[in-house]
Formats: structure tokens, sequence, C-alpha cells
């Protein structure tokens, strides 16, 4: 999702964030990502969560931090039954949502791949639209366009 943000951005790199952030004394600074826009000499960090509670946003600074909220940001939830021969269903996070779409929708065709690489993506597209089954994703512009908007203004600053 960041990469097709980035991707309206032609200033911006999206690299996964370092593990020592992990282990950092500055705990309210970890991030998944690092968003950082080569033009403004800015960068912000992004952490991806489940779903982000209160305790949640208390324990990271937003001057350094985008919290991303698979549940409400991602719509990473779907109904389903829950129990065998029951039609009551709940609505339950399944994160992976937009990563197995985007993985499904990518194109073997024109890319410098050896043999091995292409057959490997090959298969993971088959694993992809298989664990998506009926699974659509619908809103996924707006979603980049939702992301964009959260990103976008720290790195204005």
């Amino acid at each position: 999702m960041l990469l097709d943000v980035a991707k309206k951005h032609p200033d911006w790199i999206v690299v996964p964030g370092p593990m020592q952030f992990e282990r950092s004394r500055h705990g309210d600074r970890n991030a998944d990502f690092i968003v950082i826009d080569t033009g403004n000499k800015q960068s912000i960090g992004i952490q991806v969560k489940s779903s982000v509670r209160d305790e949640t946003i208390a324990k990271y600074d937003p001057a350094w931090i985008v919290l991303v909220d698979g549940d409400t940001d991602f719509n990473n939830v779907q109904a389903m039954r829950t129990k065998a021969l029951s039609s009551d269903q709940k609505v339950v996070s399944w994160a992976g949502i937009l990563s197995a779409h985007h993985l499904s929708k990518l194109s073997t065709k024109n890319r410098p791949l050896s043999s091995p690489d292409r057959m490997l993506l090959m298969r993971q597209r088959l694993v992809a639209k298989a664990a998506l089954s009926d699974v659509k994703v619908k809103d996924y512009p707006e979603i980049i366009k939702r992301i964009d908007e959260r990103i976008s203004p720290k790195l204005a600053d």
C-alpha cells in the first residue's frame, strides 16, 4: 500500500524500518516503515497495527510516527462465520487482504525475472487468489488516498 502511495510522489522513498527501532530506548518512535521525502528532506515513520486502540495511540509520538489501523484505514475486516453449522457472522480482523489482492494482480509479463523467480511469483499469485476466494477489495483507490492524506502533511512540516 505504501509503495502505491509513493508512486504518486516521485520524491518519496519507502524503506522497511530498521530492526534497531524495535529495541530502541525510544519505543515511541518504533516504525515498521520509513517514508523519506527526498525533495523536502523530511521523513516519517509508519507503524501498522491490526487494530489501533487508545493505549496504542498513547504509546507513539505523533511527531515521528503515523499509526495505520488495519481495521479502519485498510478495511482489513471480513464478516464470516466463526462457528460450524451456524449462520451467525462476526466481523473479524483479516490482515493481509490488501497484500493478497496486490499479489494476485501482479503480472509476470515484461518483468526481468529468472525462471525460478517467475515460477515463484506465479505460485504466490495462485496462493493469493485461492486465499482471497471471492473476497473483493472495493475501495483500493480510496485507501491509497486515505493513507496519502495521513502521511503528506507530516512530510510537509
